[in-house]
């Protein structure tokens, strides 16, 4: 299995990298808040991927990239950067950065990169629906609110949780079009169309 490990001195943005790349199924190994310690965490764990935050004390993004790329030349390094560190972009992707992006991170290009890297994540099939649906939906970019309603409105009508035994592949695959029906119209006054289409899309697609 991938491990992923997140180099970054603001908790906030590792907090948000480890919650889309856990919802859609990867595994993050261990986290650092600045790149002295995100090389000694890369030298036990071995990683897979490694994302690594630019302006951090000790040692910076770029300082670290380089000694991980010493340790292993073949080593999978995406910078993160924030509004003004723009300029170090050429020097990362010189020094061997397998990509990089701009705080605050788009879920869905995350990702793509995180899946173009190293593949994609542990296997649908060992996941709950519940946690299929989230990480499909992650895939959508939809998140927060909108998934709770619908989780919700799921349990409001069948008197229990999607990740509840109960909803085992029979009961969906009986169920989806009136529980479909049904949750639409409980979301129709809590978001927007596209955004409740979405998501219905999704929990159609999780028996198909």
């Amino acid at each position: 299995m991938a491990n992923i490990l997140l180099i970054d001195d603001s908790m906030l943005a590792r907090n948000l990298l480890r919650l889309i790349l856990e919802n859609a199924g990867y595994t993050i190994c261990g986290e650092a808040p600045n790149g002295k310690e995100g090389l000694e965490k890369y030298k036990q764990l071995k990683p897979d991927l490694v994302f690594c935050d630019i302006m951090m004390d000790e040692m910076n993004g770029l300082e670290c990239m380089r000694a991980i790329l010493s340790v292993n030349p073949d080593a999978n390094v995406v910078i993160l950067t924030s509004v003004g560190d723009e300029l170090h972009l050429d020097e990362a992707i010189k020094s061997g950065a397998k990509g990089f992006f701009k705080k605050p991170v788009v879920p869905v290009d995350l990702l793509k990169i995180t899946e173009k890297l190293i593949g994609m994540p542990a296997s649908e099939t060992t996941l709950s629906y519940k946690k299929l649906m989230e990480k499909r939906a992650w895939e959508k970019g939809i998140e927060g609110k909108p998934l709770l309603d619908f989780f919700d409105a799921f349990r409001q009508i069948n008197g229990f949780e999607l990740d509840d035994p109960k909803s085992d592949v029979q009961f969906l695959k009986e169920n989806t079009a009136q529980i479909t029906i049904a949750v639409r119209a409980l979301l129709s006054a809590k978001m927007p169309t596209l955004i409740s289409e979405q998501l219905m899309d999704v929990f159609q697609g999780l028996v198909s």
